[in-house]
């Protein structure tokens, strides 16, 4: 992961002129028993890829590391069916903030709904914060998240999770699909040479 953080950061210095201060990891995948051992090691790797871009070698950046999942059962219905849509399956509106009552204690944490609900009960996602040096005002990260699940540009309306989460989505799925091409054209090569080299298969 450091390389590869690395090459981003190197990438945002050649269109800008200038290290980042902030950088902010949306993080999907992940369980919540695997929360610490992937948060110490991922923001270790953060860490010193960016110090490998800092001639000093300082770490003069904040990071805020937050966990997307969806892999949850919670579910959230209006109080007053009369002022929702039926054409939404009277689910809540898009934009629906909950950060209490159902939330954790050991970490700042929030349900955003942000889908427009168009089949079944809209699912929110749960969104961790479990690392952030930035620490703007409470209010900061959900207002973000919400503000990303408008940028995708294959949908003009907004999706259910930000943005660049779906993009590295999409990216890891082109690279499974090339790897898997790659892997069966050497297959079905070997398996050529193979007949070609086994005197059994000529013809006299």
């Amino acid at each position: 992961m450091e390389f590869e953080v690395q090459a981003r950061i190197d990438d945002f210095i050649a269109h800008t002129g200038r290290r980042p201060k902030h950088i902010v990891v949306y993080r999907d995948g992940i369980c919540e028993g695997d929360f610490q051992r992937i948060l110490y090691e991922e923001r270790i790797a953060i860490e010193e890829a960016y110090k490998k871009t800092n001639p000093k070698g300082e770490l003069d950046v904040t990071l805020t590391y937050i966990v997307v999942s969806k892999r949850h059962h919670t579910k959230f219905f209006p109080k007053d069916l009369s002022k929702v849509h039926e054409e939404h399956m009277f689910n809540v509106k898009p934009g629906t903030l909950v950060e209490d009552v159902v939330t954790t204690e050991k970490y700042y944490d929030f349900y955003l709904t942000t889908q427009v609900g168009m089949l079944g009960t809209s699912r929110p996602t749960h969104y961790y914060v479990l690392h952030d040096t930035w620490a703007p005002m409470i209010s900061f990260w959900p207002t973000i998240t919400h503000a990303l699940t408008y940028t995708f540009c294959r949908a003009t309306t907004t999706i259910a999770l930000p943005s660049p989460v779906i993009y590295a989505h999409l990216a890891a799925k082109r690279a499974k699909e090339t790897l898997n091409a790659q892997s069966a054209r050497d297959w079905s090569m070997n398996v050529v040479f193979e007949r070609i080299l086994d005197k059994k298969n000529w013809k006299k």
